[in-house]
């Protein structure tokens, strides 16, 4: 995953939370992120995997300029995203999206899904989007312009994903960032998330960032694997190399405790 210049670039990054996670019943101590180095190209699909605290939403939302860097450098095209935020970071903002694990929390249950997936638009381009734009973003997702006039409670889950999808996509981001995309939904729609996902990963273009605790199914779609493991990068390859050859031992775990699930 490494070259002389990527589309995001890493390098000695570290982020500290005050409490670890999961631990304010026991008192809990403090809990950091360290990434010595991590290179995404443009146009790749990434596979961050690990256990629950491994570190992999943090860094996502540091990548996605949600979280600050504490130490270290994290760039986006070649300049620090703290720079890109600090003059405004609008464009930023449009070239990097994010779609949330749970699409029920995703959405204010006043508004419309019309309403919603217009906001992103409003917000960073200042335009007030057409009913034709937005029912377009919706047909790329496989919905019909009739959601436009429901409400959160009135959709499926699944259904609420496509939209928090489409919200994300209507800007034409050059990265999206799935953190956990699936784990709220039934399994009978999973699948149908993730393909597509990958479907308008290729038919758009972009460079597809994926969370995830399952290792197997994220194989399955991404061509390199992050391994995670208390705040930091166990392993990184090519995800045939990482799954046929792993080099950590945590790596092995992850893959045999998903083929001992598989077989259940």
């Amino acid at each position: 995953m490494r070259s002389m210049r990527g589309l995001i670039e890493v390098e000695g990054l570290e982020f500290s939370h005050g409490r670890e996670r999961g631990s304010d019943a026991r008192g809990g101590g403090s809990w950091s992120l360290r990434v010595p180095e991590l290179t995404i190209e443009d146009g790749s699909t990434v596979g961050i995997v690990g256990e629950s605290g491994s570190g992999k939403s943090t860094l996502i939302r540091i990548l996605c300029g949600l979280l600050p860097v504490a130490a270290g450098s994290a760039t986006f095209r070649g300049k620090e995203i703290a720079d890109w935020l600090r003059i405004g970071g609008r464009e930023f903002r449009r070239q990097n999206q994010l779609v949330f694990q749970n699409p029920s929390g995703s959405f204010d249950p006043r508004m419309t899904m019309g309403r919603s997936v217009a906001e992103p638009v409003k917000a960073i381009e200042r335009r007030a989007p057409t009913g034709a734009e937005i029912a377009g973003w919706l047909s790329e997702v496989g919905l019909r312009g009739e959601i436009l006039r429901r409400y959160p409670h009135e959709l499926s889950g699944g259904q609420l994903q496509r939209v928090a999808i489409a919200r994300a996509l209507s800007l034409r981001p050059s990265v999206l960032y799935a953190d956990e995309p699936t784990s709220a939904l039934d399994v009978s729609v999973q699948a149908q998330v993730l393909n597509l996902l990958m479907d308008l990963r290729e038919n758009l273009g972009l460079t597809l960032v994926m969370v995830s605790h399952d290792i197997v199914v994220v194989a399955e779609l991404c061509e390199y694997l992050v391994v995670m493991k208390d705040g930091g990068i166990v392993e990184t390859g090519r995800t045939d190399d990482v799954m046929r050859r792993p080099r950590a031992s945590y790596t092995e775990e992850l893959i045999a405790a998903a083929e001992r699930v598989s077989l259940r």
